[in-house]
């Protein structure tokens, strides 16, 4: 992790983000298994929204900002066109994982 953090440096809003996506994603799975305790059963709307964070897809993809050195400013991230972009992009990783058997 340390080697990470010195080669992340100067991509401040990357790392944040990432810190962010990764307390969402342990978030999640915790959710995830509340869920399975208690024999719950999410519509699709609310499922695909957990599987977002729970894929683990949105850390990944910023600790790939951080390593190729470019810092995305989080006036761009969260700008709505590209958050529609961005979570297309992980519902396509996140989805193409799924088995159906």
């Amino acid at each position: 992790m340390k080697r990470f953090m010195i080669s992340a440096g100067s991509n401040a809003d990357t790392l944040g983000r990432f810190v962010e996506h990764f307390a969402s994603y342990l978030h999640a799975v915790t959710e995830e298994a509340e869920q399975r305790d208690a024999n719950l059963t999410l519509d699709a709307v609310a499922y695909n929204s957990l599987r977002r964070d729970l894929s683990g897809v949105h850390c990944g993809l910023d600790l790939i900002g951080c390593m190729i050195g470019g810092d995305l400013p989080n006036i761009v991230f969260e700008h709505p066109a590209f958050q529609r972009m961005h979570n297309a992009a992980v519902d396509m990783i996140t989805w193409s994982n799924v088995s159906l058997i």
